[in-house]
């Protein structure tokens, strides 16, 4: 069995590598778009962003105590 090797990685040392692949995979997948299909929705402080990043269209909640309403937001450059 000269010149042939074997790799063991332990599963602690396996999940570690997957964990790494997962996030980055997850990184890409949330980057910034600058479109939106039926049926996707905007939550939270997402937002879409123009191509040339001249535009943002996303939702905010007023300042004012009490009030649980959300706006549409466009902001321009």
């Amino acid at each position: 069995m000269e010149g042939r090797s074997v790799v063991c990685f332990s599963i602690p040392v396996l999940a570690f590598f997957v964990m790494i692949f997962v996030s980055i995979q997850a990184n890409f997948s949330s980057a910034a778009t600058d479109s939106i299909s039926a049926g996707q929705s905007l939550s939270g402080k997402q937002t879409i962003v123009s191509e040339d990043g001249t535009f943002e269209l996303g939702f905010f909640t007023p300042g004012v105590p009490k009030v649980l309403s959300r706006r549409l937001r466009l902001t321009g450059n």
